[in-house]
């Protein structure tokens, strides 16, 4: 049971876990907010229930369930050099913490910096990423990337943006699956009532060539976005509902006499934001996995629910 999860977090992470809800609700009662620093801290808990525990970077899914509950903390600061140009950076730690599968407890530590450039309603981006997980308290991925972008605002109602990503992939002990990729996104938005309604449509391609040519693929990814704030309980909430698609061609087949590996990926999920004041909030949250693939390790269906505590300074 969910119970179970978060009481076997607790025993984990009893010393960072109680001053971090101390502070969430020192923050929700005083509703204490830094509008004018550059800075800003979030932090989150939560508790899930995963229908089939799986590491989808492995092909790998246990076809049982699992309760777990999750950490999170980021740390962002964000400033306007001058009227064209703004720099950002962030850090932060995310935790998964399983009831049964200790050894599938996720650990990602990430930062990144970002620069853009500002020129009328045109704006060009350069972001760098660094991420690193551990898996069942092992090393597990590391993963940077460089992606430049460029936006532009139509009309006020109209926003569109364009990405290219060069990403580079290293695994700890699996060195057949490190791997180099590049990927060109196109986002399209448009607004029907500001950020209080809008849709998001997307587009991407991505080219990824491993060490190993079995895991070489192209791969095309379709998404759309709905979101839309809601009153409810005498309170501003956010509902957004999402689907993406993606398929991938692998080069090789995994063994002499097997066919060429082919991946269709269908994803979709409802979330509902609800503010307990103007830094505190809980969202509850489904997602539907499901992955069909010629290789059977990789060919699974999915369930997640969720619930999600979260403070933002």
């Amino acid at each position: 049971m969910i119970g179970s999860a978060l009481i076997k977090v607790f025993r984990k992470t009893y010393r960072l876990l109680i001053p971090a809800i101390t502070v969430i609700i020192l923050y929700s009662r005083s509703e204490i907010a830094f509008a004018k620093s550059p800075f800003q801290f979030k932090a989150s808990v939560g508790a899930e229930h995963d229908s089939n525990v799986s590491v989808n970077e492995l092909d790998s899914n246990t076809a049982q369930g699992d309760n777990l509950a999750s950490l999170g903390a980021d740390l962002s600061y964000k400033t306007r050099l001058n009227k064209k140009f703004t720099i950002s950076a962030n850090v932060g730690v995310d935790q998964t913490l399983h009831h049964t599968f200790d050894n599938f407890d996720l650990q990602i530590r990430k930062a990144s910096s970002g620069l853009s450039y500002k020129q009328d309603k045109t704006t060009f981006g350069l972001t760098g990423y660094y991420i690193d997980i551990t898996l069942g308290n092992n090393d597990f991925l590391t993963i940077r990337n460089l992606s430049p972008s460029i936006s532009h605002n139509f009309t006020s109602q109209s926003f569109i943006r364009a990405n290219f990503t060069a990403a580079d992939k290293s695994f700890s002990g699996r060195s057949e699956r490190d791997a180099e990729s590049g990927a060109v996104g196109l986002d399209y938005y448009y607004f029907m009532s500001g950020t209080n309604h809008y849709i998001s449509l997307g587009i991407k391609y991505k080219q990824e060539d491993s060490l190993s040519s079995i895991f070489d693929y192209d791969g095309n990814t379709f998404k759309v976005r709905w979101i839309k704030s809601i009153e409810a309980f005498n309170k501003k909430t956010k509902l957004r509902i999402g689907w993406s698609f993606e398929n991938r061609d692998y080069n090789d087949a995994f063994s002499a006499g097997d066919e060429r590996r082919h991946d269709d990926r269908n994803k979709a999920f409802i979330a509902w934001k609800v503010p307990f004041n103007k830094n505190t909030n809980v969202t509850f949250k489904y997602e539907y996995a499901d992955f069909t693939s010629t290789l059977q390790a990789a060919d699974y269906l999915q369930h997640t629910t969720s619930i999600t505590f979260d403070f933002a300074s």
